[in-house]
């Protein structure tokens, strides 16, 4: 999480984003879905998409999408209009310099949606490069244009530095108090090693060689106590291990590793899980080419539980709780033909659901089949993008592309229907492979319009609200497993009812109801769960506060998992 700072000033919400924000959802979406929206061609392997905030000024997020393999020339970073039909409309694309041969990404890790670096109020992109490329890139979301690169052919240490591929890349939250996420990322080839930088320049932070290639990194939130994020390296070959690192390290540059675990397989895939023990700190996942999906304690590494899986492991995912116990479950994609959803409490398997080849390619989706529960969409070998139910595994739509499926996301709306959507990039060496857009599903009833209420925002602190009540940004924002609203009333004994709302609309967890409150600051805290007690999947989300005859809704706040 960023480390908590409420002397960040209230921000007015436009205006415009009111009649996007109260349109009423559809009753239900039906499972009928799996037609293209849009597709865009790549120049050799689509290696990584993501999803992105809205960046074209049309409402809905964007997709992003890095298409490269070794020879490959021109752009190979695009970014693509969410909203497009048919051909998609291209945004902005480019081919950033970086290494002797300005070379591409590899790998479902390379590509990664930051939040706002450069201080436009936008989310960023992160790119790692390999080949002979070897670089990082902070990138601005709305253009393209690059914020910073790190080129590890000349500004990673030691000294001479060591270059290396950048397999992974990801954020934590601020640690040098400019209020901008700091960035991790990890490598292979010479150098080997696990970095810290800072957000807004690029300069080192931390640096520490590993025992031999890392292949991804995550933000497991913070489990030593310090109040900054820490962070999760996989890595392999050699070296197989798991290896967590203080967010800030030591400072001075020194870095402090937190804890470390063998394994006997390739450590490929990291995510963090919400406390599974009781200690009220993050457990750490690894999905390893041991054929498991490990579970450790994230305060020191102890084994939780180890959830079989019978092949690599390519990709573990966080998706909510499908079983309805309480934890968030995972996603597994491996060299199996089939996809796999297991338990976060104890990694046992809930369901797994065959496919016509290897399943390299998973991720979580909010709700699409209308029961409350998140769904997963994968990618196979045989070509096809799937929708799969996430209670049961049932198939309720599959897309036939033109290639082996590389990387899948699930997004929120795309084609204005109030229903999550589905984006798959393949492998097509040489011709070029392709991003596909897919609908999720279809809605069955109207969505009428809400009037929204006036808004007023004020400064905190030492300024007033305009109205009768004021509420801020919520912090820390992006954020892990908790987050809390200021607010603040002028009037005495004023009923407030506050909804934690999704990008639909729907209300996904009531925090207070006509709660009676005197004047004052006053703050409310989502510790993530709905109203059934179920964890939130990753996305964004809205504080809505009703109030004295007015209706007032948040900026978004961004839950990662």
């Amino acid at each position: 999480m960023l480390k908590s700072n409420f002397t960040t000033p209230f921000t007015r919400l436009p205006a415009a984003l009111f009649a996007l924000l109260f349109a009423l959802p559809p009753a239900s979406a039906g499972a009928d879905g799996g037609d293209l929206l849009w597709r865009y061609p790549g120049i050799e392997n689509v290696v990584c998409i993501d999803w992105i905030e809205d960046i074209d000024g049309d409402g809905r997020p964007d997709v992003l999408m890095e298409t490269y393999d070794a020879g490959a020339s021109g752009d190979h970073l695009y970014a693509i209009s969410g909203a497009s039909s048919g051909l998609g409309d291209l945004i902005w694309s480019i081919h950033p310099p970086g290494g002797p041969s300005n070379s591409g990404g590899y790998g479902d890790a390379c590509l990664r949606t930051a939040p706002d670096l450069n201080g436009d109020n936008v989310q960023d992109v992160l790119l790692g490069t390999a080949w002979g490329g070897r670089t990082v890139y902070a990138i601005d979301g709305p253009t393209g244009g690059i914020i910073w690169d790190f080129d590890t052919y000349s500004d990673s240490p030691p000294t001479p530095p060591e270059s290396g591929w950048v397999y992974g890349v990801n954020w934590i939250g601020d640690n040098t108090g400019d209020g901008i996420p700091e960035i991790i990322f990890c490598t292979g080839s010479d150098s080997d090693a696990m970095y810290c930088v800072n957000g807004a320049t690029g300069a080192v932070l931390w640096y520490l060689l590993g025992p031999d290639a890392f292949f991804d990194c995550c933000n497991i939130g913070d489990v030593n106590g310090d109040g900054y994020d820490d962070a999760a390296f996989g890595s392999g070959d050699s070296g197989q291990r798991l290896t967590v690192m203080s967010g800030p390290g030591l400072g001075g540059g020194v870095p402090h590793q937190l804890w470390y675990r063998d394994y006997s397989g390739t450590v490929y895939s990291v995510a963090a899980l919400p406390d599974i023990n009781g200690d009220d700190i993050p457990e750490v996942l690894a999905g390893a080419w041991n054929n498991t999906v490990t579970c450790h304690s994230g305060a020191n590494g102890t084994v939780l539980w180890t959830g079989p899986v019978g092949s690599y492991v390519m990709r573990i995912d966080v998706i909510g709780d499908v079983n309805d116990d309480g934890t968030p479950d995972i996603a597994v994609a491996s060299w199996a033909s089939l996809a796999r959803v297991i338990s976060g409490s104890d990694g046992t398997t809930l369901w797994t659901t065959p496919v016509g080849d290897d399943c390299w390619a998973i991720d979580g989706i909010e709700d699409v089949t209308g029961d409350g529960i998140p769904d997963v969409v994968a990618g196979s070998f045989d070509q096809k993008i799937y929708l799969m139910n996430g209670i049961d595994g049932t198939i309720e739509w599959y897309y036939t592309t033109n290639a082996k499926l590389l990387s899948v996301r699930g997004t929120p709306d795309l084609d204005g229907n109030n229903v999550p959507d589905v984006i798959g990039g393949t492998q097509r060496l040489t011709v070029g492979g392709d991003i596909y857009a897919v609908q999720g599903g279809e809605p069955i009833s109207d969505v009428n319009d809400q009037a929204s209420g006036s808004l007023t925002l004020a400064g905190f602190p030492g300024v007033k609200a305009q109205g009768p009540l004021a509420l801020t940004l919520n912090q820390p924002n992006p954020f892990l497993g908790r987050t809390q609203w200021r607010m603040e009333t002028v009037r005495d004994g004023l009923p407030v009812t506050l909804d934690v709302i999704n990008t639909q609309g729907q209300r996904i967890r009531r925090l207070a109801s006509k709660l009676s409150l005197d004047r004052g600051i006053h703050t409310f805290d989502w510790d993530t769960r709905n109203d059934h007690g179920r964890v939130a999947p990753a996305g964004i989300y809205f504080l809505r506060l009703t109030a004295a005859g007015e209706t007032l809704t948040s900026e978004k706040a961004v839950l990662v998992r």
